[in-house]
């Protein structure tokens, strides 16, 4: 375990390139994308010319987004704004608990985070999922994949239309993963992180700009109604008692087929089109 801790941590990943890449040209970093895979596929930096770069990673929860701030905000002296989505998949049952995931061994191992004391053991060290880090290490030293998966602005660009297999009628993302059942009230999920964030960049002059990115037209009709009255009302509330702004795309009708690589990530084109639409908002 030892000497599969010794060879992962060594084989390069977006956790680790954005944290340094953040170290070393975090003054040139105007505009800020962080958050989950949304804006991962979603916001592509290069629109915004040489100073704006991507901060997100898959699953990304606003506890990491809070943490990654806090620990970087100083290396980023010129930032005017932070992007960062609040939308459907935010949304939890009434009944669930904020708890750290399996991703969160990824940030305190490349970006240096503990959660104040609070990750748990289980996710201090990758060498502790042996299955998942024996398969990493096969990845990248026997079939040489390419782990870091994002551009050097820190887009992810391994997800694009021309390599979907699918039809997006077929491709159930929304239904499967983010509609809830339970009828007992929602939460969004690390609200608190969210809320401290916003004070973060409100004591710094950096506008927070909240954005519910599009969804595949077609998919609409599997939204769970009463969900997505939810997020809409909480993010309407929260922008005006926070005054920041909020930027709702998911009904947008300006996105194609193939703008999506799925029903809610967005294809390279797609990426292009939905940045400069912020870009437009957010100005040079």
């Amino acid at each position: 375990m030892i000497a599969i801790e010794i060879m992962v941590v060594k084989i390069p990943n977006s956790y680790s390139y954005k944290y340094n890449y953040v170290k070393t040209h975090g003054d040139s970093i105007i505009i800020l994308a962080i958050g989950h895979s949304q804006l991962y596929d979603g916001f592509d930096p290069k629109v915004f010319g040489y100073k704006a770069f991507n901060l997100c990673n898959s699953s990304q929860e606003f506890i990491d987004n809070y943490y990654i701030l806090k620990q970087l905000l100083e290396d980023m002296p010129n930032l005017k704004a932070v992007i960062m989505p609040l939308a459907y998949p935010e949304v939890s049952p009434a009944s669930s608990k904020l708890e750290l995931f399996e991703r969160s061994t990824y940030y305190h191992k490349y970006m240096h985070i503990d959660y104040e004391g609070q990750l748990p053991l289980k996710y201090r060290f990758e060498c502790i999922n042996i299955p998942k880090a024996c398969r990493k290490l096969y990845d990248y030293y026997v079939r040489h994949e390419d782990i870091v998966g994002c551009d050097s602005f820190g887009r992810r660009n391994i997800y694009d239309s021309i390599n979907r297999t699918w039809e997006l009628e077929d491709n159930k993302v929304i239904s499967k993963y983010y509609t809830l059942k339970q009828h007992s009230g929602f939460i969004i999920r690390g609200a608190y992180y969210l809320e401290m964030i916003s004070k973060m960049l409100r004591k710094r002059n950096v506008e927070l700009i909240l954005v519910s990115p599009p969804y595949y037209n077609e998919s609409l009709r599997d939204l769970n109604l009463k969900q997505q009255a939810f997020v809409d009302e909480y993010a309407l509330n929260f922008s005006k008692s926070e005054g920041c702004v909020y930027l709702n795309f998911q009904y947008s009708k300006d996105f194609e087929d193939h703008d999506f690589y799925d029903e809610a990530h967005l294809s390279r084109v797609g990426a292009e089109k939905f940045t400069k639409m912020l870009k437009e908002v957010i100005g040079e």
